[in-house]
């Protein structure tokens, strides 16, 4: 009867080794099931993310800048700028800096 007994000791431990190849596969098979029921539900790619370029701190002529309130505001959209904030001084400029009416072609890019 020893026989009998190395027969069904040798098949347990071949139950025994084999049940985490067996458990790895089922689990394999329903993340397989799963991924494939929701592969509709995927997020749709989305432009990735970007800085935005911008300027927080611009003077004009009416305080301390160098140049007329629309004049600034065309460099920095023609420079492909998202954001401008002009930061001018709570002064007027004297009046030697105002533009004369006649000379303003143009208002921010855009002829007048």
């Amino acid at each position: 009867m020893s026989g009998g007994g190395d027969v069904v000791r040798e098949r347990v431990c071949l139950i025994h080794t084999s049940l985490p190849a067996r458990w790895l596969v089922i689990c394999w098979l329903c993340i397989a099931t799963l991924t494939a029921a929701h592969a509709d539900d995927v997020v749709p790619n989305e432009p990735p993310a970007r800085y935005w370029r911008g300027n927080l701190h611009t003077h004009t002529l009416w305080s301390d800048g160098n140049d007329f309130p629309e004049m600034v505001a065309e460099w920095y959209r023609t420079h492909d700028y998202n954001f401008l904030a002009l930061t001018d001084h709570n002064v007027l400029s004297a009046g030697q800096r105002w533009m004369a009416r006649k000379a303003i072609t143009s208002r921010g890019g855009i002829e007048v």
